[in-house]
């Protein structure tokens, strides 16, 4: 499965027009399990149907043509048959005849082999292996160690024996008539001339008769075949589309839940106007493997106005937190470990920069968040805090990340929030007017001195500070 998902704004592919099929994948996968079982179970059968569909128009094709393919099937039918083919022939009859085109030269080197090893010659190994024994036998019972040696050459000499039997044998399977030799030939070529015609093997020729028997059965009755065909068809269709019924009950009660859990679920991020349908529209003749459903998203975020297609309404900021709702609803379905939200902060801020971080928190609890933002309210949660900097170093620009302090954090943070949203949320015993130097550009060090503390006092000074901003965002 997936290990990221990106769902920000620029290119929110779970929702952009030319992805709103995916908003049928959403669908089925907040229907979970029962659906998907469904699927898989439509997905074979769909795979069954468009094999038949397959079938069907072939032998439609032939039926202008079915006297002459019919006469073809039984013209090649016969020529295999009459061949009489075994499996394996072909090798046996072309070992049979290498051996035969290469008869006399296997007779030199054989009738070499058998003179130079055998008994009829004074020098040859036979006569030679035979006269030591007799010598060894003649003086092995005077010392007991020739007796091993004497074994050896005997059973070197029996050896020697079985092999010139052996080679005399083969010697004589070398001699063949002429008529064997043309008829081993023409064999060969016969076999040679069907696999050219029907397949690589005698495995495969025979197949492909097998399918010719089917062929010409089917041709000799054509309209019981055709029938039977066209019969078998409409079950499995009746079959595929029971089950995209139930698959499209399924969707169409789910949707009912989703679209309310997606209502609260933008309510929560300041979609306080908002109303979120999912409209199915079934069409038998767009059956497919998903089923027969276009699922498709409408929403309307101004009171009054109808709801229409989400891809035609929504603005980049407002696809930015509908994904967002999206993925909070689905997350304890969704098996993507981590979430990449870029630009989440796009027309935003104020109260619903609060509610989105406040979402992306409670996201956090089921995935790894990791989000790209310029506002504090969002960040104000995070367990981490990276800077991302851009510097440009002669002709090349250059990307840095890394983490933050906390005093960094503090810094960071306030230096890009309203001054007065600060201050409305600190207690009186928190000087503010350390938060205004602050924001004038004096340092931690600069203001511990003109107030007569440390440098340390007043970094958690700012410390809490930001701990009462990040829990009145969380909270707010």
């Amino acid at each position: 499965g997936w290990m990221l998902d990106f769902p920000n704004s620029e290119k929110p592919s779970l929702i952009r027009a030319r992805y709103e099929k995916k908003h049928r994948e959403i669908l089925d996968a907040y229907c979970g399990q029962p659906c998907a079982d469904l699927k898989a179970e439509l997905a074979e059968a769909y795979v069954a149907y468009t094999e038949l569909q397959k079938e069907l128009d072939e032998a439609q094709s032939l039926q202008v043509n079915r006297a002459r393919e019919l006469e073809l099937a039984q013209f090649e039918a016969e020529e295999i048959e009459n061949a009489h083919l075994i499996a394996g022939e072909d090798e046996q009859l072309e070992e049979q005849y290498k051996k035969m085109v290469n008869a006399k030269r296997i007779a030199q080197a054989v009738q070499g082999a058998h003179f130079a090893t055998g008994y009829d010659s004074g020098e040859s190994a036979g006569s030679m292996i035979g006269h030591s024994v007799s010598l060894l036998r003649s003086v092995s019972e005077y010392d007991p160690e020739l007796g091993d040696l004497l074994q050896t050459l005997t059973d070197i000499d029996s050896l020697l024996n079985d092999f010139n039997r052996a080679i005399a044998d083969y010697e004589k399977s070398l001699q063949f008539e002429d008529a064997f030799f043309a008829e081993t030939e023409e064999r060969l070529n016969l076999l040679n001339r069907l696999k050219s015609k029907y397949g690589g093997s005698i495995d495969a020729v025979l197949a492909y008769d097998t399918k010719l028997q089917e062929k010409i059965g089917k041709l000799s009755d054509f309209e019981s075949y055709l029938s039977e065909l066209q019969n078998k068809l409409a079950a499995q269709k009746s079959h595929c589309l029971t089950l995209c019924e139930q698959i499209s009950k399924l969707r169409s009660a789910e949707a009912q839940k989703l679209s309310g859990e997606l209502q609260k679920g933008l309510s929560d991020l300041n979609f306080l106007d908002a109303r979120f349908e999912i409209a199915l529209e079934s069409d038998e003749a767009q059956m497919s493997a998903n089923g027969y459903d276009h699922v498709a998203f409408l929403i309307s975020t101004n009171p009054g106005e109808k709801v229409k297609p989400l891809v035609n309404v929504a603005s980049g900021g407002e696809l930015s937190r509908i994904m967002l709702a999206l993925k909070a609803v689905l997350s304890k379905k969704d098996e993507v470990p981590t979430l990449i939200f870029d630009e989440i902060d796009t027309g935003i801020s104020g109260v619903t920069a609060g509610k989105v971080s406040c979402k992306l928190a409670d996201l956090s609890k089921d995935h790894q968040v990791l989000c790209v933002t310029h506002l504090p309210q969002i960040a104000a949660p995070a367990d981490q805090h990276f800077g991302i900097e851009k510097t440009s170093e002669g002709n090349r620009t250059y990307t840095r990340v890394r983490q933050l302090t906390e005093e960094e954090s503090i810094e960071d943070g306030f230096s890009n929030v309203d001054v007065g949203m600060i201050l409305s949320s600190l207690p009186a015993d928190l000087s503010a007017i350390f938060i205004k130097r602050y924001f004038e550009g004096y340092t931690s060090g600069e203001i511990a001195e003109e107030y007569g503390m440390s440098a340390s006092g007043v970094r958690a000074s700012l410390s809490r500070a930001r701990a009462i901003l990040r829990d009145e965002i969380r909270e707010g």
